[in-house]
């Protein structure tokens, strides 16, 4: 953030690339190798390190900072934020409108998606542990859930109700007719 408050004062508009790493910082993703330690999660220091966690980590820090964006335009620009929908439209000179703007955007979280995906499934020269790039992923999910129809963080409105029905709402399961099994027995 203190590079984005940096830029705001300069009066200066950083390129996407810039930006996009700040924001992939901003997020807080990197906090995740810290919560995967103290889980137990074994996690070599050469897999910390390695080009592929960097990438995962770019990448979903990509995918979680453009929904965000994507669903924050008209309010980012109302609180004079930086936003990636912004900066293109900045980039062009006006050349491309705030709808433009956001099916770019929208492109970019499909790249970034993809490029999770490939490296999930990669079967050679992994280093990363499958269960830190499952985790990883999830992390993409939640960001998709957070930002993908709206901007839960700031608006919790469907996230307070998908809670609540959880905790609270019944499991409805279909009526199964017929008698009890005998106890043991399986189907």
């Amino acid at each position: 953030m203190l590079r984005e408050v940096e830029w705001w004062k300069e009066k200066s508009t950083p390129s996407m690339e810039e930006y996009l790493t700040n924001g992939c910082e901003t997020i807080g993703i990197g906090l995740f190798a810290t919560a995967f330690y103290f889980l137990g999660v074994e996690f070599s220091q050469d897999a910390l390190t390695s080009q592929e966690y960097k990438s995962l980590y770019k990448h979903v820090g990509i995918i979680v900072r453009l929904f965000n964006d994507y669903q924050g335009l008209e309010r980012d620009i109302v609180q004079r934020k930086m936003n990636s929908c912004w900066l293109l439209m900045e980039h062009s000179n006006g050349a491309i409108t705030g709808d433009e703007a956001r099916a770019e955007v929208r492109k970019m979280i499909e790249n970034s998606k993809r490029e999770v995906l490939r490296m999930l499934l990669q079967k050679e020269g992994r280093v990363v542990p499958n269960a830190i790039k499952g985790s990883i992923f999830k992390i993409s999910k939640i960001g998709h859930y957070l930002y993908g129809s709206g901007d839960e963080y700031r608006c919790p409105g469907k996230t307070l109700d998908d809670i609540k029905a959880v905790l609270y709402d019944p499991i409805k399961t279909p009526n199964i007719s017929g008698p009890p099994l005998p106890h043991g027995k399986k189907t």
